[in-house]
């Protein structure tokens, strides 16, 4: 019997000591420019859930703003009741005396989490890229995620 708990113990001690890593949130930053998205995509196993996709319009036109539409559900439509678009987001917003946007729904960034409550992890995440400049609307379907099914 002394053996067994001998036995019991060790591995009890084994399993407490296993190194534990957890996986700190990153962003990953894509650029919104006038001949497309830098980078326009994303390699398999980089993004992991609790990941964020950074949209950073760093287009400088006049009269344009870039947003991404994602298809969280896979059924190749962008806009359907399950997926998430990013705003309109324009390469600077005007501001107050204070520091504060005049107009609180312009924006320049915006972040996209990646996590199962929204549909995206794991599997293909396709994004289609929109820009609208002086009033006509361009997309481009170039944009495709593969994040890693390993949990966080």
């Amino acid at each position: 019997m002394r053996t067994s708990e001998v036995v019991l113990a060790s591995l009890i001690v084994i399993l407490l000591a296993t190194p534990v890593t957890a996986h700190e949130p990153k962003e990953y930053t894509m650029l919104l420019k006038e001949e497309g998205v830098t980078p326009c995509g994303v390699q398999y196993g980089i993004l992991v859930a609790t990941d964020y996709l950074f949209f950073y319009n760093v287009d400088s036109r006049e009269n344009t703003s870039h947003r991404i539409l994602i298809d969280a559900d896979s059924d190749g439509i962008f806009n359907g009741a399950d997926d998430i678009s990013t705003a309109w987001l324009y390469p600077s917003c005007e501001l107050n005396e204070t520091g504060q946007r005049i107009d609180p729904d312009c924006q320049v960034t915006e972040l996209v989490l990646l996590d199962p409550s929204n549909g995206l992890i794991p599997g293909n995440i396709s994004m289609m890229h929109q820009i609208l400049h002086n009033g006509t609307t361009h997309d481009s379907y170039l944009l495709y995620t593969s994040p890693s099914p390993r949990d966080s």
